[in-house]
């Protein structure tokens, strides 16, 4: 594992968090693509999302923009294992950012370049969880802000499992967009994310294997390419080993390089009656790269295959995604 997650808001919805209460997806207010993830103003909101297997260490990437009218001398996210805050970014009264230890506890580090509302900024942070050799540095558009080297530990939890994000009543809130998050295995995407930006690519025309049932029409694509995912029509596999393929739009013309490829699905098992499991394919060149088994919710959801290297070799370019089709098959 390298990429351990992608959140975007690209699929309007809150599908790709665990967890939150009193947030919306905005489409004023985005840093890439057509969406992002607002804590509303003038109530107290949360956001966190849950990984697994959790580490020790990782580097996350979230770009911020506050509201105009935000209030400063606020912690707004944390690292965390369970409900445990283990070290978390506060933007002190003096608008610098700040590593605490905990939930707003002993400061560890002080920033240097004033975060101002209505801007966006990506906020990097690289965290180690150590009694001895802990780290934590924090970056803002790729600069190191501050950083913090020693006992990181401020319990007895020896991982983390958990993105936090906490708005509170009274301070008005922010947008989150591009969140991106490495642990240190594999031998790409272990480091920075850098600034990356997330997007998504929807179906645009059928490929050459078409064996799901349509709910209508004849057209395969059309059944799948909204957004939000939609209900009222879709395609529908009543035996195993089945597969369609789809052709994507292009990345945008400003993408110069791909650090990696979610493939994701959107759907449910009808029954316990097989099949219930899907296999997610990356099609290149005439070839189906068929990945893993993954389990489908009884009810419609998100299922998510992270590529973080080209399957058929190398590193991932804009070329490879642009030519590329996408596919599902039904599985036992």
């Amino acid at each position: 594992m390298a990429v351990v997650a992608m959140i975007s808001a690209e699929w309007n919805n809150l599908v790709e968090v665990t967890y939150s209460t009193n947030c919306s997806i905005s489409s004023a207010n985005k840093r890439t693509g057509n969406y992002g993830f607002c804590l509303n103003a003038g109530a107290t909101s949360e956001m966190y999302r849950v990984f697994s297997p959790p580490p020790s260490e990782a580097y996350l990437q979230f770009g911020w923009r506050g509201d105009p009218s935000l209030a400063n001398n606020r912690t707004f996210f944390a690292f965390r294992s369970g409900t445990a805050s283990l070290i978390c970014i506060k933007r002190n009264a003096s608008n610098l950012l700040e590593i605490r230890s905990g939930w707003d506890g002993a400061l560890l580090a002080t920033g240097i370049t004033p975060i101002l509302n209505a801007t966006w900024y990506v906020i990097e942070l690289h965290f180690k969880l150590a009694d001895t050799g802990g780290v934590a540095e924090l970056r803002v558009d790729g600069n190191l802000e501050c950083a913090f080297y020693g006992d990181t530990k401020p319990g007895a939890e020896t991982t983390f499992d958990q993105m936090y994000w906490y708005a509170s009543s009274g301070g008005y809130g922010y947008v989150l967009d591009d969140v991106v998050l490495h642990d240190t295995a594999g031998s790409a995407n272990n480091s920075w994310p850098g600034g990356v930006k997330l997007g998504l690519l929807k179906p645009t025309s059928d490929g050459a294997a078409r064996e799901w049932t349509p709910s209508y029409g004849s057209d395969h694509y059309t059944l799948v390419d909204e957004v939000p995912p939609s209900g009222t029509d879709y395609l529908r596999a009543a035996a195993n080993d089945l597969i369609d393929l789809f052709g994507l739009e292009d990345l945008p013309a400003e993408a110069q390089s791909v650090k990696a490829v979610a493939l994701d699905f959107f759907g449910l098992k009808g029954s316990t009656v097989a099949p219930t499991r899907i296999a997610q394919i990356a099609n290149l060149s005439g070839t189906d790269y068929v990945q893993g088994d993954q389990d489908l919710p009884l009810a419609q959801g998100l299922v998510r295959k992270i590529l973080d290297t080209n399957p058929a070799g190398g590193n991932w370019s804009v070329a490879t995604v642009n030519a590329m089709l996408s596919g599902i098959k039904s599985r036992a």
